[in-house]
C-alpha cells in the first residue's frame, strides 16, 4: 500500500479549529532537490498551503508550516466531496511499476471521506496524463473560491 507522507502529520500553522478535525482532502506534490508542495482542503472550506525545501530546513531546521491560502464556497466543497465519492474512490491504482518510490515526479493523494481514508499515488505532469478527477477537483477549488479570501 501507499504510505502517507510524513508531513500529513504536520499540524503546525493549523488554525485551532482544524487541529482535530481531518481534512476532506490533502495532496503532497514532490518535486526535484526534496521539494515538495502541499495542499489540504478541510470541510468549512479553509484551504491551506505548505511549502517544503529539504534544503531550507537543514540551514534553518525550521519545520514546513501550513499556511491558510483561499477559502473555498460551499458548493466547491460539495462538488469536492461529489469528485471523491463518484471518481477518486473508485480509482483503481494502477501499477506503480516506473513510478518513483522516492524523489521527484509524483504526487500522494490523502482523501477523507466519512471516516473512511484513502491514500493514492499518480504521476505528475499535464493533466492529460492524470486521472480526470484531478482536473476535477482542482477546478472545484479554483472555480470555486470565496472572493477576497486569497492570504
Amino acid at each position: 500500500p501507499i504510505e502517507k507522507p510524513k508531513l500529513a502529520a504536520s499540524t503546525s500553522g493549523l488554525e485551532a479549529e482544524h487541529l482535530d478535525q481531518a481534512p476532506i482532502l490533502d495532496s503532497y506534490a514532490f518535486q526535484a532537490h526534496g521539494k515538495v508542495q502541499g495542499s489540504r482542503t478541510y470541510k468549512d472550506g479553509t484551504h491551506y498551503r505548505l511549502f517544503k525545501d529539504h534544503r531550507d530546513q537543514q540551514t534553518t531546521g525550521v519545520e514546513p508550516a501550513w499556511k491558510k491560502f483561499v477559502t473555498v464556497n460551499p458548493q466547491g466543497i460539495q462538488a469536492i466531496e461529489s469528485v471523491i465519492r463518484d471518481q477518486v474512490l473508485n480509482y483503481e491504482q494502477p501499477s506503480r511499476e516506473g513510478l518513483p518510490s522516492t524523489g521527484a515526479g509524483h504526487i500522494i493523494w490523502v482523501v477523507y471521506l466519512e471516516n473512511e481514508e484513502r491514500v493514492i499515488e499518480t504521476s505528475s505532469g499535464s493533466y492529460n496524463a492524470l486521472p480526470p478527477w484531478v482536473r476535477a477537483l482542482d477546478e472545484a477549488v479554483t472555480q470555486n473560491l470565496v472572493p477576497r479570501s486569497a492570504q
